[in-house]
């Protein structure tokens, strides 16, 4: 996405020197950000609560972000279902982003509900859609879906208008706000968002 080659160009090494030229001065611009990524498998919300603490208080992270929440473990004795533990991850993580005053986004799978779904509306995810869902919806503050028709493999709409790289931000739900869609082009090639204009 950043700079701005094909992956399978990059996978593959196939790049012109012009390309390894932008490759590698793009790159050394991610390097040089503030960005901290932590891939410890089957992480539990105590020991996300301990790096966070540490990264805020030593290198002033401003937002946390949670790819995702379905990955994570309460590491409660007394939960019954994964639908009680998520609801703990998710109750965990609402309070750990106040104690911390930063946002944290948390990335979430959904159901496979709506590839059963036919028609172009239908297809829409909705917040049923949400695995293990009644928990993140309550407690979530904002949850926002990725709509793209083109992944469905609907190119047009009901009356003719062209569909392809469109992608909609839909937000179900916003506890200090409206709801609402928005929308977007979305390039393929790169995965990469911009606006209409």
């Amino acid at each position: 996405n950043v700079t701005q080659i094909t992956a399978d160009k990059i996978q593959s090494g196939q790049l012109c020197q012009e390309e390894q030229t932008q490759f590698n001065t793009r790159l050394e611009e991610i390097y040089e950000a503030p960005i901290y990524m932590d891939d410890t498998p089957n992480l539990s919300v105590s020991e996300l609560r301990t790096k966070a603490l540490h990264l805020v208080s030593e290198h002033k992270v401003e937002y946390i972000i949670i790819d995702y929440l379905q990955l994570m473990n309460a590491h409660e004795n007394n939960v019954h279902s994964r639908e009680q533990e998520v609801g703990i991850i998710v109750r965990t993580l609402k309070e750990l982003a106040k104690e911390l005053d930063i946002p944290i986004i948390a990335l979430s799978q959904l159901k496979r509900d709506t590839e059963k779904r036919s028609g172009l509306e239908r297809k829409c995810p909705q917040l049923s859609d949400l695995r293990e869902s009644k928990e993140i919806e309550k407690n979530a503050d904002i949850i926002c879906f990725i709509y793209r028709p083109e992944y469905y493999s609907i190119y047009a709409d009901e009356v003719g208008n062209d569909l392809k790289g469109l992608a909609e931000i839909i937000v179900a739900k916003n506890n200090h706000g409206s709801t609402g869609t928005a929308q977007l082009r979305f390039n393929s090639e790169y995965a990469s968002f911009s606006n209409m204009d």
